[in-house]
C-alpha cells in the first residue's frame, strides 16, 4: 500500500502512535527487541542498505516511509512529497526523495527539515522511528526471523544503554542525559 495524500499515514498508524514523541513509547505494539542508531544516518546510503537488508529479512521488496513532523502543510508548494514507497532496488530514488526540492535552496528538503520520519515494510515485522531532536533512530523488531537476519547490519545499532551514553548524551554540553529522560526511555524501551 502506498502512503499517498488521500490515505495520509493510514499504513503508519498500524505500528506507530503518530502524536507521540520520544522518550514516550512511539510504537503501538511491544517489540522483541529495540535497537538505536544515529538520526543523521537516515540520510545516507548506509541506511538504505540497512533498510534493504531488513526488508530482505522480512521477505519484503519495498519499505514505506513518511515524514510525520513537520506536517504536510509545511511542504506545500515546495515540491516535496512527504511519503515514499522505497524500493530495495533503488538507492538513487531513496536519496533523491530525501534531498529533492523544487526550490533553489536544498535546505527545504526532507534531509534538512524533517523532525520525525518513520519506516515500515508491508509485512509490519519491524519499524523504524527517527527523531531529530534527540538525534536518534529506533528500530523495533517484531519478528524473531527479522531479528536473526539483521546480525550483519550495515548500520551501527546500539543498545539503549549505549545510545544513552554514545548518542543522546552528545546533545548536552556536560554529556549528562537528564534523569527523567533516561528513566522514561528505560521504562519504554529497556
Amino acid at each position: 500500500m502506498s502512503i499517498g495524500s488521500a490515505d495520509r499515514h493510514e499504513h503508519d498508524e498500524s505500528l506507530f502512535t503518530l502524536n507521540a514523541r520520544l522518550p514516550e513509547q512511539v510504537f503501538r505494539q511491544p517489540a522483541i527487541q529495540y535497537r538505536f542508531g544515529e538520526f543523521d544516518i537516515v540520510f545516507s546510503e548506509h541506511f538504505w542498505y540497512g533498510l534493504a537488508r531488513l526488508a530482505e529479512g522480512s521477505g519484503d521488496t519495498i519499505v514505506h516511509a513518511a515524514v510525520i513532523d513537520p506536517p504536510d502543510a509545511y511542504y506545500n508548494g515546495l515540491g516535496v512529497s512527504t511519503k515514499k514507497e522505497i524500493s530495495t532496488n533503488s538507492l538513487d530514488s531513496y536519496l533523491e526523495w530525501l534531498h529533492r526540492t523544487n526550490q533553489d535552496s536544498r535546505v527545504d528538503s526532507i534531509a534538512y527539515t524533517a523532525e520525525v520520519i518513520v519506516f515500515q515494510p508491508p509485512s509490519a515485522t519491524w519499524a523504524i522511528w527517527a527523531q531529530r531532536n534527540l538525534e536518534v533512530t529506533v528500530l523495533a523488531v517484531f519478528d524473531e526471523i527479522v531479528d536473526r537476519s539483521t546480525d550483519a547490519e550495515t548500520i551501527r545499532w546500539f543498545s539503549l544503554s549505549e545510545a544513552l551514553h554514545h548518542l543522546i548524551a552528545l546533545r548536552y554540553s556536560d554529556q549528562a542525559v537528564p534523569t527523567s529522560l533516561s528513566a522514561t526511555l528505560l521504562k519504554n524501551y529497556g
